[in-house]
């Protein structure tokens, strides 16, 4: 299949995609779908860093990415 014809196919899909799912539900899908299996394959990739102190290197090792409900300040300061 020749470029224009791939091309022409993607869109033909995307337009199907987003006709009976939405722009707003695609871009859910494609958030939970980063947060579920993205951001932890990124993790995995990297696996670790090394940070050099002025007087100790240290290496900080990555696991298991969790996420939790959102967070931020209330209206009295509280978070």
């Amino acid at each position: 299949m020749n470029k224009q014809a791939q091309q022409s196919n993607v869109w033909v899909i995307l337009r199907d995609l987003l006709e009976r799912e939405g722009v707003a539900r695609q871009h859910l899908n494609s958030y939970n779908d980063f947060a579920s299996r993205g951001l932890q394959n990124i993790v995995d990739e990297i696996g670790e860093v090394e940070v050099e102190t002025v007087s100790t290197p240290y290496k900080i090792k990555f696991g298991r990415v969790t996420l939790g409900s959102p967070r931020g300040p209330t209206g009295d300061g509280e978070v």
